[in-house]
């Protein structure tokens, strides 16, 4: 049986899934320069790793759940629960979410294995669907039940009150994608009109926001394990718990 996962990585090679791609790259892209230090986290596909190309942090290594998904590129990849990430505490600066929380099991879960994951004052970026959108309605309305439109689309509202709850500050929420979710490229094209005035005039109906948030610094800050321990961690697996499923890989 094809995975959420899975169906997800393969609508984002149709056009409408680059179309997207496009627009999130594009809205992410001026935030990586002020987002800097030595490792990257990507809970996603290996297309989604693309949402990072702007970013000067060189160590990128890619989370994904789903064992049947083979990845070709520069970063390092590793199969990993996003609900148990195999990652010491403190131990990475930024952490990328794209449509993360939308298809994991428990997105609340995830959410705290990243506060746990980043070092105090890392960043984590969360990309996701807008319900109160023309891609919330297709979601809703949608009879054929496969990723992108079976996934949980989380409200901005939510996804940032969990945050607060793990001590996260929210520095920037932008929407995206006010046209609806065509299939057929050339009426997509012919409605691009729709971005730039609903982004003035309606900006809450956005398809897809972003979420920029800084892992708050607390008393003392504790010293990081070098990430080189991380790796051969990660490498060899994890001995706890027995039924975590760890792979990991250096593309050359």
């Amino acid at each position: 049986m094809t995975s959420q996962y899975q169906q997800l990585a393969e609508w984002l090679k149709t056009p409408l899934g680059q179309a997207v791609l496009t627009a999130e790259r594009e809205c992410i892209k001026p935030f990586w320069e002020h987002i800097r230090g030595e490792h990257l986290l990507i809970l996603g596909n290996f297309s989604q790793a693309s949402l990072a190309e702007a970013s000067t942090i060189k160590e990128r290594t890619v989370l994904f759940p789903d064992v049947n998904i083979k990845f070709i590129g520069e970063s390092s990849f590793v199969y990993a629960e996003h609900e148990s990430l195999p990652i010491f505490p403190d131990s990475v600066d930024a952490i990328l979410l794209p449509h993360t929380l939308g298809f994991g099991a428990d997105s609340r879960q995830i959410l705290r294995e990243v506060e746990t994951a980043l070092r105090p004052d890392g960043h984590v970026i969360i990309v996701g669907f807008n319900p109160f959108s023309f891609w919330g309605l297709r979601g809703l309305f949608s009879l054929r039940k496969k990723a992108p439109w079976s996934g949980s689309f989380l409200t901005a509202a939510r996804v940032k009150d969990w945050l607060k709850v793990l001590s996260f500050e929210v520095i920037h929420h932008e929407q995206i994608l006010y046209r609806p979710p065509i299939a057929q490229n050339k009426i997509f094209s012919k409605l691009k009109f729709l971005e730039k005035f609903c982004h003035n005039f309606l900006p809450v109906f956005g398809g897809v926001y972003v979420l920029v948030a800084k892992k708050k610094v607390f008393g003392i800050t504790p010293l990081r394990p070098k990430w080189k321990k991380i790796s051969r961690v990660m490498h060899k697996g994890m001995a706890e718990p027995a039924t975590r499923v760890v792979h990991h890989e250096q593309n050359s």
